[in-house]
């Protein structure tokens, strides 16, 4: 199946500070990394889990385009149901649910997302925050609002890296 020589996205919003972009251009590297991502034939399964509806759709808009599998909750009972019925490669978590930190979800789902790369994303960055979050388990911690290009290499690296089996050093 021939994939076309660009990727666009389209049309996406995030967040409350007014940002938008109507057509945003991948650069080449990345564009044929989706290519070949594409072409395995390996979509990658991604949980998103933020209040924001428009955030909701706008990640699942760039995520799909990009060939990713999308599934999407707005609270963390509904992150944990989905956490516990199937696998996920990687999860975009927002910090703050209506229902529960978004760091309280990793502890709660540390088994169930043990492999899973871990993403949390915030609109208010704090220190705290950030320290906890990686002392649950998470992988990064990504500033709202976040540039599509940013967050599908960002997305690309942390999964290829999770794929990577660890070096073993050679013994003398």
């Amino acid at each position: 199946m021939p994939v076309k020589s660009s990727i666009h996205l389209v049309g996406a919003r995030i967040g409350f500070d007014g940002l938008s972009f109507n057509s945003v251009r991948v650069e080449e590297s990345m564009r044929v990394k989706m290519e070949e991502h594409l072409m395995a034939g390996s979509k990658k399964n991604i949980l998103v889990v933020d209040d924001d509806k428009s955030i909701l759709r706008t990640f699942t808009r760039i995520l799909q385009k990009s060939g990713y599998e999308i599934d999407v909750a707005e609270t963390g009972r509904e992150a944990i149901e989905k956490a516990e019925n199937k696998h996920y490669d990687l999860a975009l978590v927002d910090i703050r649910l209506p229902d529960m930190d978004g760091t309280d979800l990793l502890a709660k789902l540390k088994k169930q997302l043990q492999h899973t790369v871990k993403i949390m994303i915030t609109g208010f960055p704090s220190l705290e925050t950030g320290v906890k979050a990686l002392d649950e388990g998470a992988d990064a911690y990504l500033v709202k609002p976040v540039k599509p290009q940013e967050l599908l290499l960002l997305l690309e690296e942390k999964l290829k890296n999770h794929e990577e089996p660890a070096e073993i050093p050679a013994k003398k």
